[in-house]
């Protein structure tokens, strides 16, 4: 091999760079010299091959500086173009969805087929994903065509290690480049992927023996920052599986919310807990709003909640479920019975994803369920994949909603009387009566409760509700009482107590002594409460708030007469 053949193959072996100065001075001294001219085609042939080795190395370069540009692109980063699976789906182990606008929903079945709707899920079309991702993976889509699916890894043991891949379509699945993704660490195991749009996402990570990890990138997913979640009130993280991870997250902008769920390991505490986290931020930081009172938890708005929640019946039927829903209009600070005709197909393994105030669906093992009205309304439909019928729509039974009139004409009121705690009250028309037992371990001397509901076709938008709470007094006095259940920090509605009470006063209430205060979530104020002793020595708890500000006088109104009608 010559001097000059030597160099040449440094320099393509090196793939970057430019050919030696010896090589170039001697390269250039030969083409100084004039051969013969039956030598000129073996100098040509020469030139050729080293002009054409330079341009080679050349775009080698250029293509190395390019890869370390493109958000997609990194070192052995990987762009594949997969079929639909063409297999056919016999039964369903899960679904997933994504549901980026009121129009489009995805649909991930069984883990490993991928189906897109532009109606609502009346139709459905295949697209294709990436396949042998091992573990079940996680999609999130920000409108008919991009999105990106996680592929958690297989786990190693309680999760010390997983090495995900994170994949990026543009295309509606047609081809998927796998993302740098660098800063997401291999340990813990991955839950879920959330975009809010082309740049900004979050993935979720956990293990049995630590908190939570939430990571978050504003570049598309090339770069990921990591932030620990902290424990929520009285929720202690330790070893042997007593820890948090994240079932789903919300945006509305520019407040983002989480759901976190995870049980204690303490006699004294609740075993399973969920908790709703809030980032003021976009993800930098989060702070627990409230407890939950299941993972089955959605927020169709940010004021409106619904749970969605289901059980077993008591029944001779093993497998009979029953739907127990609730309406929070007031941001979760209280709930409410919410008459919907939703019904579970499993036992609370439900997902509920609402893609604005009207449209939502339920995914569960048998079908999908949507909603047009906010979830009090609900039909069935096919899961795509799986050839069977969808079953008619219900028919809603509910009457129309009396005038604002009527429901301020206290002699058109009805009369709810309470054998239990003795005692009697009027309640407007369009409401109903729902009573409640608190659960067995809910402390405090809270003996039941009742819920006055909307019980006509618009229910969800009468201007406001009432509670009543009866507990045993352990106090020597109202305010004392007062000051006993309250808490300076936001624990939720899960417990009887108030949170951080504000203008404690004293007033007459149905004839006898009684104490008024404000309190609501730890961010904003919003119920109004009176309390006072029934004839039997319990303390009776009333509760009031507007669905608005501008329903607060007449829903004050009405709470007023309710009182002045209490008889017990």
């Amino acid at each position: 091999m010559t001097h000059e053949e030597d160099d040449l193959r440094r320099a393509l072996e090196a793939r970057s760079g430019e050919p030696s100065p010896e090589f170039r001075s001697r390269l250039s001294r030969s083409l100084q010299v004039r051969p013969p001219a039956r030598n000129l085609m073996p100098a040509i042939a020469f030139a050729t091959v080293v002009v054409l080795s330079i341009t080679s190395v050349g775009v080698l370069v250029a293509a190395r500086q390019l890869g370390r540009n493109a958000r997609t692109a990194a070192s052995g980063a990987r762009v594949v173009s997969p079929s639909p699976n063409a297999s056919p789906i016999t039964s369903v182990t899960s679904v997933q969805l994504s549901a980026p606008s009121s129009n489009v929903v995805w649909a991930l079945v069984n883990n490993d087929h991928l189906y897109r709707s532009i109606d609502q899920g009346n139709d459905w079309e295949q697209r294709a994903q990436v396949g042998n991702l091992e573990v079940r993976p996680r999609i999130s889509f920000i409108d008919d065509h991009e999105g990106w699916l996680l592929a958690p890894g297989s786990p190693a043991t309680q999760c010390q290690e997983a090495a995900a891949a994170i994949w990026h379509t543009t295309d509606a699945g047609t081809t998927w480049h796998q993302l740098a993704s660098r800063g997401i660490a291999a340990s813990q195991c991955k839950d879920g992927i959330w975009f809010l749009d082309a740049n900004h996402g979050f993935v979720t990570a956990s293990d049995p023996n630590h908190r939570p990890t939430v990571y978050r990138t504003s570049d598309g997913g090339a770069t990921w920052a990591a932030l620990t979640l902290p424990d929520p009130f009285y929720f202690k993280s330790q070893a042997g599986g007593f820890t948090l991870h994240v079932v789903w997250m919300k945006q509305f902008a520019p407040v983002l919310y989480l759901l976190a769920e995870g049980a204690q390991d303490d006699p004294n505490l609740p075993h399973d807990n969920q908790f709703i986290f809030r980032s003021g931020d976009g993800g930098a930081s989060w702070n627990v709003v409230t407890k939950a009172a299941s993972q089955s938890v959605v927020m169709v708005t940010e004021t409106r909640w619904l749970d969605l929640s289901s059980y077993l019946a008591p029944s001779s039927d093993p497998n009979s479920l029953v739907a127990q829903s609730y309406e929070s209009v007031n941001g979760g600070q209280q709930f409410h019975p919410y008459p919907t005709d939703f019904a579970p197909d499993s036992l609370d393994s439900t997902q509920f994803v609402f893609a604005d105030a009207n449209v939502g669906y339920a995914a569960g093992l048998a079908d999908l369920q949507r909603t047009n009205n906010g979830g009090e309304h609900w039909i069935r439909m096919a899961i795509p994949g799986i050839a069977i019928s969808a079953t008619p729509e219900p028919t809603p039974t509910a009457s129309p909603c009396p005038s604002r009139a009527s429901q301020s004409r206290s002699a058109d009121w009805q009369t709810f009387t309470s054998s239990q705690f003795v005692f009697t009250i009027s309640y407007p028309t369009g409401y109903a009566v729902a009573p409640q037992n608190p659960p067995s371990n809910s402390g405090s001397g809270w003996l039941g409760t009742f819920h006055f509901v909307g019980s006509c076709a618009s229910g969800s938008n009468l201007p406001g509700s009432f509670q009543i709470d009866v507990y045993t007094m352990d106090a020597n006095t109202l305010t004392a009482w007062v000051s006993k259940h309250a808490f300076a920090t936001c624990v939720g509605d899960t417990f009887p107590y108030f949170n951080s009470p504000s203008n404690l006063r004293s007033l007459r209430a149905a004839g006898r002594d009684a104490v008024a205060f404000e309190w609501g979530t730890c961010e904003s104020q919003g119920i109004h409460t009176v309390v006072l002793l029934l004839g039997s020595g319990n303390v009776f708890r009333f509760d009031w708030w507007a669905t608005d500000p501008k329903s607060a006088p007449a829903v004050q109104a009405m709470g007023e007469q309710m009182l002045a009608s209490l008889k017990g």
